[in-house]
């Protein structure tokens, strides 16, 4: 009867390890899921804003934005210092 008994306890112990874990895992995909939604409206919204001829997000447009400012800036430079070396 003992020997059952510690068979027993030690299956329960098992069985509220893996439903613990178990737990945890479904948590886990909770998190994914809803991460996944919220990436997936994004994305929607991006395909939204460029069929509207916008940029995807307002990061994008600001980082385009100042990518463009810093190629004018350096072709302004440039032709400036092949003015000032023709003098």
């Amino acid at each position: 009867m003992n020997r059952v008994n510690a068979r027993l306890k030690q299956v329960t112990q098992k069985q509220m390890a893996c439903v613990a874990e178990l737990a945890m895992l479904q948590a886990e995909s909770f998190q994914l899921q809803q991460q996944a939604r919220m990436k997936e409206n994004m994305l929607e919204q991006c395909h939204i804003r460029l069929e509207k001829g916008e940029a995807p997000t307002a990061e994008m447009e600001v980082e385009w934005l100042q990518m463009v400012h810093g190629e004018q800036k350096r072709l302004a430079d440039r032709e400036s210092s092949q003015v000032v070396s023709s003098d």
